[in-house]
């Protein structure tokens, strides 16, 4: 493999067979490049590979906005229940009436985590 061939290389290139570099031995058989290489100036290759970057924002279920606000109204579904509503009907009942707070546009939206929240912590 020439100078010229070692600068080309880019994401996604493989070297076949052995290379070497000023001398050494850098590579065997088979090496698959998936990011950028350099040649330096002393002659060697230098492999950069993509970093991963770490996700935006709060995990995941960290942010609930509304969590105090639908647990202030536990006492009203747990009365909807005893009277024969089951958790998603009484949530529904809640959201119909206009008590459930939420920026939620779809009504299904503020039932369902409503319901979900009510389940997991009776």
């Amino acid at each position: 493999m020439s100078e010229d061939d070692k600068s080309n290389l880019s994401p996604g290139s493989t070297i076949d067979g052995e290379m070497t570099v000023a001398g050494e031995t850098t590579f065997e058989d088979r090496l698959t490049v998936t990011g950028k290489v350099v040649v330096t100036g002393a002659g060697t290759l230098r492999i950069i590979g993509k970093k991963k970057k770490p996700p935006r924002g709060p995990p995941p279920g960290a942010v609930n906005h509304f969590r105090a606000n639908d647990r202030a109204l536990f006492p009203r579904m747990s009365e909807l229940i005893a009277q024969g509503s089951s958790v998603t009907g009484a949530a529904n009942l809640l959201v119909a009436e206009g008590i459930v707070a939420g920026l939620n546009r779809k009504p299904d939206s503020k039932a369902r985590r409503l319901a979900r929240l009510y389940e997991k912590e009776r």
